[in-house]
């Protein structure tokens, strides 16, 4: 099941100070955001990752009125808004998401390569399936948080299947969170229960649950956790597969 994780080694306060004393491009837009970044790191690390109480950073506000005027005077493309900002947002929404795939011999290269490959995991901690994840989930999702696409605390290792099932999916409609955050929530007391059904020699159905000692807000949130990653159905085919 979910394993508790220690955080990241580096900090993320110090990567956002590297990425932008290191750009050349837009270096005016990422120096003006760099203080509200900072902000956004230490409330994310306050609020344990809480997607209700975290929100994307206004990207329009760190765009300059010389940006602005500059791109007013060029014609849009096939496709792009008429509206200048709205295409500088967007253009520097693409800035912040190239920034998870840096150079190959970079400090942030190496930091992100370490947190996928060298964690010492043996095991997926989103699932308990047997196996070294290999990729790094943005638990809030850098589609709707470009600018937490390098914030190592936003970064969990994860196997592709919990991936594919998590998408980009933070909260539900009600805004109950949905997935147990693997630095943060403090799980570490956590179990669960299978409740097998007769016959005992071959048995053909469980019931996974969640104990009734496990106090609430965490009981409900691991509750919609398994839901959500398909938990019963996949530890229903791993123990045919283990053990038929």
């Amino acid at each position: 099941m979910v394993a508790k994780l220690a955080l990241p080694e580096d900090s993320s306060a110090d990567i956002v100070n590297s990425v932008v004393n290191d750009r050349h491009h837009h270096k005016d837009f990422f120096n003006s955001l760099k203080d509200n970044w900072l902000t956004l790191v230490a409330l994310y690390i306050q609020e344990g990752g809480d997607p209700n109480n975290i929100g994307p950073l206004d990207l329009s506000a760190h765009i300059s009125p010389v940006r602005v005027d500059e791109e007013s005077k060029r014609k849009p493309r096939e496709g792009e808004s008429n509206n200048p900002v709205d295409r500088l947002i967007k253009k520097r929404t693409g800035s912040l998401l190239n920034l998870y795939e840096p150079a190959e011999g970079s400090e942030l290269h190496d930091i992100l390569d370490k947190m996928r490959r060298k964690h010492g995991l043996a095991f997926c901690p989103s699932c308990g399936e047997p196996g070294k994840p290999g990729t790094l989930d943005h638990y809030l999702p850098k589609s709707e948080h470009p600018e937490l696409s390098i914030v190592l605390v936003n970064l969990t290792p994860m196997c592709t299947e919990c991936q594919g099932k998590k998408g980009s999916s933070a909260k539900d409609y009600a805004g109950n969170k949905l997935f147990i955050h693997p630095y943060f929530d403090p799980i570490e007391e956590v179990s669960l229960s299978l409740v097998i059904s007769e016959p005992y020699d071959h048995p053909t159905s469980f019931e996974v649950i969640v104990p009734d000692d496990v106090e609430e807000p965490i009981k409900s949130l691991v509750e919609r956790h398994i839901s959500k990653i398909d938990f019963h159905n996949r530890f229903d085919d791993f123990c045919i597969n283990e053990y038929t």
